[in-house]
């Protein structure tokens, strides 16, 4: 499995390569998790390659860690599950939420863009036709349309719960996260036992 391609930085990715490093399936699993640059289909690909290659390792982790003696199948199953229940609540309208976006700009990073729409398809297609009438007057900040980077939030009126997905214009999702998820079950990633620097 080629892991190296996973790493977000450049300079850590040339200095494994260099170092013929040998990554475990922590280490794997870390990397993928955290690629910017693939989206959740391809990283749950990923992870299926490893669940064959390692059908039977039980992962390592810090002593005492929720994780500690579960199988690495097992894990990335449920990790997976809990990814796509969240999509499928994102994209799915609902009585008592609204949806909102924010637009990444190359010059400002994020900007929040408060207007509220009923869809989710309505909050994605209101960007295309902005992202294709700016690309018409000759403005690419934003760069193409179909590539574009959205984040769109569901927010629900009752409580202060936010659904926020990463995607671009074309439907690609990249992340896709709850403000109320159960950090035991969302960054059990960060006590999988690494042997490489995290910062990247």
């Amino acid at each position: 499995m080629d892991v190296i391609k996973f790493v977000n930085s450049k300079e850590l990715a040339e200095q494994l390569k260099k170092s013929n490093h040998e990554f475990s399936p922590e280490e794997a699993i870390y990397l993928i998790q955290r690629a910017e640059n693939f989206s959740v289909n391809e990283k749950h690909e990923a992870y299926r390659e490893l669940m064959s290659l390692y059908p039977d390792h039980i992962l390592k982790t810090r002593k005492g860690h929720i994780l500690e003696g579960v199988h690495l199948a097992d894990f990335l199953l449920a990790y997976m599950e809990s990814e796509q229940r969240l999509i499928a609540e994102c994209l799915s309208d609902s009585d008592g939420a609204y949806f909102c976006a924010e637009f990444y700009n190359a010059q400002s990073g994020w900007v929040a863009d408060e207007e509220r729409f009923a869809t989710y398809q309505e909050c994605i297609d209101a960007f295309y036709n902005s992202l294709k009438f700016l690309k018409g007057v000759g403005v690419t900040a934003w760069g193409d349309e179909g590539k574009a980077k959205l984040k769109i939030h569901k927010k629900f009126s009752a409580s202060s719960r936010i659904l926020t997905e990463e995607v671009t214009t074309d439907g690609t999702i990249y992340k896709v996260y709850d403000s109320e998820q159960n950090d035991e079950d969302f960054n059990s990633f960060d006590w999988l036992e690494i042997n490489i620097p995290v910062a990247e």
